[in-house]
């Protein structure tokens, strides 16, 4: 409706209103478009200097660190392998897996069953060797099941290894403990210990009257006189009467 059409003393309804006109719709969208977020940028975390592990772990090259990925030293290097079975591999216990230093190959040690008693009931399914010992591992192999090969013995009296067994005894037997050498590994001369002061117990005082001890230590005589006289006078305290009755006439 134009201003023209709109008489004197007339009022436009709300709806009739004249409106100003708005931006166009594409200018606030080409605004909100060049307004971008703030990006927040990764930070990449830097290593603590207090958890750098820069000393060698001393335990790690021999296999006794228990403390694993938790230690805080390092664990950098090969292993000290040992040709020793690991007895936690025999109960399915062991932990540590490839990095064991202690064997878990188990063709590589003899049954003791099979070479000590002469029979294993487990047959082919047994996990250690049945192959027959050669003489230079017949010693190694005493050595290390010594108490089973013992127990053996008493039970039955004899053990499947035969004259090796009983040599292997007999020299235990013979054999006798070395004697101490007269000084340690420097040479120097042992001397023997020191012998406790013995204490002597004072003697009693004498009952003699006429000897005194004094505070020197040195006892001197004296002779006691008993004094000549009346001896009723010489009991009677100083300042002392005696009440005498009276005499009446």
């Amino acid at each position: 409706m134009d201003e023209a059409d709109i008489e004197d003393g007339e009022v436009l309804e709300q709806e009739e209103s004249v409106q100003t006109p708005s931006p166009p719709i594409t200018v606030l969208q080409n605004k909100q478009e060049n307004k971008k977020p703030d990006v927040q940028r990764m930070k990449r975390p830097r290593p603590d200097e207090s958890k750098i592990k820069k000393v060698k772990c001393k335990y790690w090259a021999g296999g006794t660190c228990h403390k694993g990925q938790d230690c805080t030293f390092l664990h950098e290097g090969a292993q000290l392998m040992k040709d020793e079975l690991c007895k936690y591999f025999v109960t399915d216990t062991c932990i540590k897996g490839d990095e064991c230093v202690y064997s878990h190959d188990t063709k590589k040690f003899p049954c003791k069953y099979f070479h000590g008693v002469g029979s294993c009931h487990l047959g082919d399914t047994c996990r250690f060797s049945h192959i027959r010992l050669t003489p230079e591992m017949i010693p190694k192999f005493i050595k290390d099941n010594e108490a089973f090969l013992q127990q053996v013995q008493q039970a039955r009296g004899y053990t499947n290894l035969g004259e090796y067994y009983n040599q292997y005894a007999r020299e235990k037997a013979n054999l006798q403990p070395l004697l101490p050498l007269p000084g340690n590994i420097l040479g120097i001369p042992q001397f023997p210990p020191p012998i406790a002061p013995v204490w002597i117990p004072p003697k009693p005082p004498s009952p003699d009257l006429s000897s005194r001890l004094h505070a020197s230590g040195i006892i001197k005589s004296r002779n006691i006189t008993i004094p000549k006289g009346d001896l009723s006078k010489l009991r009677k305290p100083p300042n002392s009467h005696v009440y005498k009755k009276p005499k009446f006439s």
